[in-house]
């Protein structure tokens, strides 16, 4: 399994630690019997909802950095891509007969999806001279070699492991869309190859 150590990660960590300190401070302030109750319930409450609001204020920023920092998203064939609808998006394509499709943002970062509807190979490309990077599942193994037919209309092979089931893939995209992390959750038991220069290398 994966470990989450983005700095992002590692902030959020820290403030939930940091908001149950709170909580727990505030339980026993309302609970004492050092003073008036009817004083301290309301200083409780305060300190509570400030550093609720303090949290969530950090985690949304965060996020609406990623996000700006990508910039808008566009299918391969001009249709733009709607962040809350870019799952179902994908898979209207699918049903249509599309089985390679890619998503470019104004940042320049492409996603490429190719799939025979149950398997797909994930591709990232971060910029014009970056290398393209595959999701990996940490999980997989086996001999097969799934076919895959992409645009040019050529059958292509890739060993299992360099595939992932289509309902991961097309998950980890509207992940990149919606909030701009492009690291897979640990529990999805999947990787970027090659890695992230600050992101987990997964299984060797």
């Amino acid at each position: 399994m994966l470990t989450a150590t983005t700095p992002d990660d590692i902030a959020a960590a820290g403030a939930g630690i940091r908001l149950r300190i709170v909580h727990a401070r505030a339980d026993r302030a309302i609970r004492s019997g050092d003073g008036p109750t009817a004083q301290r319930k309301p200083d409780a409450a305060r300190v509570l909802a400030a550093t609720s609001a303090s949290y969530t204020r950090s985690k949304m920023h965060a996020s609406t950095e990623k996000v700006a920092a990508m910039g808008q998203w566009v299918f391969d064939d001009g249709d733009r891509v709607s962040p809350g609808s870019v799952a179902r998006a994908i898979h209207r394509k699918i049903a249509r007969g599309r089985a390679e499709i890619w998503l470019t943002s104004t940042s320049a970062c492409s996603l490429g999806l190719i799939t025979d509807g149950v398997r797909a190979r994930l591709l990232r490309r971060d910029g014009p001279h970056t290398p393209e990077r595959v999701a990996y599942d940490q999980i997989a193994a086996g001999p097969e070699m799934p076919v895959f037919q992409r645009a040019d209309g050529k059958e292509y092979e890739y060993p299992v492991a360099e595939t992932i089931h289509i309902t991961q893939a097309v998950g980890l995209i509207s992940q990149i869309v919606m909030t701009g992390n492009l690291t897979p959750t640990a529990e999805s038991d999947l990787f970027w190859w090659p890695p992230d220069e600050s992101g987990p290398v997964g299984r060797n």
